[in-house]
């Protein structure tokens, strides 16, 4: 949602206040469609509050549905190191 909402210029602390509406279950985050249409299989309702900020912001919704679930963020990776006590073409 903030990186949804830096993309179209909205202030950083409105950005947090909407991302703050964002339901957390169990440790996870709901999905955006989660919050915005519910999902009776999961037993959730709409955010009314998350519909109604969000809809205050033209093409918020859109964009934030366009890019969720996307990798926006730098990430620990396994890696490894050989170490040869001659060269490595022998």
């Amino acid at each position: 949602m903030q990186t949804a909402c830096r993309g179209l210029g909205i202030d950083n602390d409105t950005a947090e206040f909407i991302a703050s509406l964002i339901p957390i279950e169990r440790g996870f985050n709901w999905t955006l469609d989660d919050c915005y249409y519910g999902n009776e299989e999961k037993e959730r309702r709409p955010s009314k509050k998350f519909i109604h900020e969000i809809n205050k912001y033209d093409r918020l919704k859109e964009v934030a549905f366009g890019i969720e679930g996307l990798v926006n963020k730098r990430s620990i990776h396994a890696s490894g190191v050989y170490i040869f006590s001659s060269d490595f073409t022998d």
